[in-house]
């Protein structure tokens, strides 16, 4: 199933506050450095609830996820901790 309604995206190349209302995160594309690391995916705040973490590992790449149907609710927006390894993070959300 699709997601019925406009698409946006944003890229943060630091840990900070990506989406600032409601919204449904969609899918994630990340680059990340030779350390590993974690990136964590919060509801609108550096101490809020995590909504997704993803693990990163000790190399150069870049990898992305998509979630199925509606994707994840973020009540309060969607803050994004890139964590040690990550280099910059593109959320895309509904």
């Amino acid at each position: 199933m699709s997601y019925a309604g406009h698409v946006n995206a944003t890229r943060v190349a630091a840990s900070t506050v990506a989406v600032s209302r409601f919204c449904d995160l969609l899918a994630v594309q990340y680059a990340y450095g030779a350390t590993a690391g974690v990136v964590t995916i919060r509801d609108g705040a550096v101490s809020a609830t995590v909504l997704l973490q993803i693990s990163t590992p000790a190399s150069v790449g870049a990898g992305e996820l998509y979630l199925p149907g509606q994707g994840i609710r973020a009540d309060a927006g969607l803050y994004v901790d890139l964590g040690a390894g990550a280099t910059g993070v593109t959320v895309i959300f509904g």
